[in-house]
């Protein structure tokens, strides 16, 4: 069984004193939760979206900023007119995007992207009701993903379906089965 934190769900190691996400002390109490497999809540009340878009912006600055170090090395090639350095930052270019688009596939992993914990979120899987895992976190990524290769479309799609759908649930939400929600509304026993 895991154990996750009370305070910000992060999955911790039963020996932690604190949690390494948010700082909450987890050994008093017995307030580190161990999840066995709960009944399937149907889904949870839906997280505001104002709070659901601004952790995306922020997830997708963590993103994009994968590619800062390429963007700095470009300003310098241009400025020295170096073809070395040009080289080296379509390299860093590279490799930056390729781990952005790696840190959107795998960002709730855990239950909760840097974005999500910074608005209070966390992806729930319902049929465990627990914190989303790397598997959960890619499908429903993945998902949005291939619908933004439909310009406008796609986004659209999107938002009609976690403003229309019960508990706020968006296409991808339904492929993988989880649910964003305030970190508050989280019960792990449940």
């Amino acid at each position: 069984m895991a154990n996750f934190c009370h305070q910000c769900a992060l999955a911790v190691d039963p020996e932690m004193v604190a949690c390494p996400s948010c700082g909450a002390h987890l050994s008093r109490l017995g307030v580190i939760a161990s999840l066995p497999v709960q009944s399937k809540p149907e889904s949870y009340p839906a997280a505001p979206l104002p709070s659901r878009v601004l952790a995306f912006l922020i997830d997708s600055l963590i993103s994009a900023a994968f590619s800062l170090p390429a963007g700095v090395m470009f300003l310098v090639a241009l400025a020295v007119g170096s073809f070395t350095l040009t080289v080296i930052a379509a390299v860093l270019s590279g490799l930056g995007v390729v781990a952005g688009l790696i840190y959107l596939l795998v960002k709730d992993a855990g239950g909760a992207s840097r974005g999500k914990r910074v608005m209070h979120l966390m992806v729930v899987h319902l049929p465990s009701n627990a914190p989303c895992n790397r598997r959960q976190s890619a499908l429903r990524s993945l998902v949005l993903l291939a619908l933004n290769l439909l310009p406008t479309i796609g986004w659209v799609v999107e938002l009609a379906a976690a403003l229309l759908s019960p508990g706020g649930r968006r296409l991808g939400d339904r492929a993988a089965e989880t649910q964003v929600v305030e970190t508050s509304q989280w019960r792990p026993g449940r």
